[in-house]
């Protein structure tokens, strides 16, 4: 049984449903350190139940159970850092189109601005306005994804899980890298490594996310390197 404070902080994590997964995992961590050792299994379940597509999430009660959440922790606050470092050479003063809201871009582009910058609406929800007020982008349709490629250098996506043979993300990124592959324009998946999980993890997506082939990306990018080069 867990106390009504933790309850409702479960429950404010499962009602979320705009926020990047890093941050998602965040608030995660931060129930999982206040949840006393008696409550700490049953912490772990709900959050992972709260938030069932978030790999981040998954992750950080994982490493809550084995006592090792403030090692996760430590990884976490590092990785947007060295994935904005490595992306840098992909995105600086190029006409870059992304989707919906991820943390790890947000970062990447601020540390190495496009010339121009297009962010799709990313319905429902319209995360992608999020995207582009945040740094000065301009918003098109989802619906005008294929035709705005055309003058794109490159895209760029997050990562709400990444597994080795897919990338779990919110509903049209798969839309994103195939017509970006139509269009010979690069995408990539900028992420950090606590997007990762196992073949054998297969949570219930819901209706905002999708699972999208690794392959019809150009690669995945986390914060130790080139994960792959596909």
């Amino acid at each position: 049984m867990l106390n009504p404070a933790l309850t409702a902080r479960i429950q404010e994590l499962a009602r979320d449903r705009t926020g990047g997964a890093a941050e998602l995992a965040v608030l995660a961590a931060g129930i999982l350190e206040d949840a006393s050792p008696g409550e700490l299994k049953a912490a772990a379940e709900a959050v992972m139940r709260a938030q069932p597509a978030m790999a981040p999430v998954y992750n950080a009660a994982q490493a809550a159970l084995a006592g090792r959440l403030p090692e996760f922790l430590a990884r976490l606050r590092r990785s947007a850092v060295r994935v904005a470092e490595k992306a840098a050479g992909l995105v600086a003063a190029k006409t870059v189109l992304t989707h919906s809201y991820s943390s790890t871009v947000v970062q990447a582009l601020r540390y190495a601005p496009p010339a121009r910058l297009l962010c799709t609406e990313s319905l429902p929800g319209g995360e992608g306005r999020r995207t582009a007020s945040l740094l000065q982008g301009e918003v098109i349709p989802d619906a005008a994804v294929y035709s705005a490629l055309a003058g794109v250098e490159v895209a760029v996506v997050g990562a709400d899980a990444v597994t080795p043979t897919f990338v779990v993300n919110k509903l049209g990124s798969a839309l994103v890298a195939l017509a970006a592959g139509a269009r010979g324009v690069p995408v990539w998946v900028l992420c950090g490594s606590e997007k990762f999980v196992p073949a054998a993890w297969s949570p219930h997506f819901g209706e905002l996310f999708e699972a999208t082939p690794r392959a019809w990306f150009t690669g995945v990018l986390d914060d130790e390197g080139f994960a792959d080069l596909l």
